[in-house]
């Protein structure tokens, strides 16, 4: 597993487990902080239940479509813990029909660390793909102190690709925690591109703060172009600081592999993990 280096106040340093960031928070406006649960399914939700029939309409603009919409967007709500596997892959194949409704519920709900329902939209979200949920995406990744919401939403942007790719500029330019840069960045390294790399090799010479997550997202983008700004800062980087930005150089140089690129798994091998213990 690999950690990742936050810089703190008066130069502590913070190892944290890359993609591990963080408890769960609130999921509506991120306004709540609810205390110091485990990630939710650490011990409930023991598979899938692939048993339920699913009937997609052949019209999902007309009234049995909407009626079908609806009733999968409520399995996602009562799947909790257990990946709800045929509502999103119903869901998936409704497309833009299923796009506003999703939304809704997803604004709809109320802050609940034990609540997965925003997991499984953004998750759904993530699989059809449509630039429409770019801005509540965004949100997700401003959640306090780091969520597996956060980190499901970075997956989500990633494969909805370079239409996300202005609203995780600005966002990496403009927020002020650092939770949401980070979770900016490691999003636009999952993004290949001239735009990406020149965001993130130039954030090194403006973010100093979050230089190991800055590392890793240019490792994930895998552009060799990297290595020269990853080198210079390694000069300036402290013991602590240094494996991440040398991990980089090495997966960018071909003497370590590169990390799995999970949005480009099946969402199920990821959540199947998150769920069973």
């Amino acid at each position: 597993m690999r950690l990742v280096a936050i810089n703190q106040a008066e130069g502590n340093v913070t190892m944290v487990p890359r993609g591990a960031i963080g408890r769960p928070r609130s999921f509506r406006k991120a306004h709540a902080n609810h205390g110091n649960g485990q990630p939710p399914g650490r011990t409930a939700g023991r598979g899938c239940n692939l048993t339920a029939c699913v009937t997609i309409p052949s019209d999902m603009n007309g009234e049995d479509g909407r009626r079908g919409i609806e009733s999968l967007v409520g399995e996602l709500v009562r799947a909790r813990g257990e990946p709800p596997v045929d509502a999103i892959r119903a869901l998936s194949q409704a497309g833009e029909a299923a796009v506003e409704p999703l939304l809704a519920t997803l604004n709809e709900t109320e802050p609940d660390e034990d609540d997965w329902t925003p997991l499984w939209i953004t998750v759904t979200l993530g699989e059809i793909r449509s630039p429409r949920a770019l801005p509540a995406l965004i949100e997700l990744l401003k959640l306090p102190d780091g969520d597996i919401l956060s980190e499901a939403a970075v997956e989500a942007l990633a494969k909805i690709g370079l239409p996300s790719l202005p609203a995780l500029m600005e966002l990496s330019r403009s927020a002020r925690d650092w939770e949401a840069r980070h979770y900016a960045y490691s999003a636009i390294g999952l993004i290949p591109g001239t735009e990406s790399l020149v965001l993130l090799t130039g954030a090194l010479e403006t973010d100093a703060l979050l230089w190991s997550s800055i590392a890793m997202a240019l490792a994930d983008l895998g552009d060799k172009r990297a290595v020269t700004a990853l080198s210079r800062i390694l000069t300036k980087c402290d013991e602590r600081e240094s494996p991440q930005v040398r991990e980089a150089i090495d997966i960018l140089t071909g003497r370590q592999p590169p990390y799995p690129r999970m949005h480009e798994r099946p969402w199920l091998e990821r959540y199947l993990r998150q769920t069973v213990s």
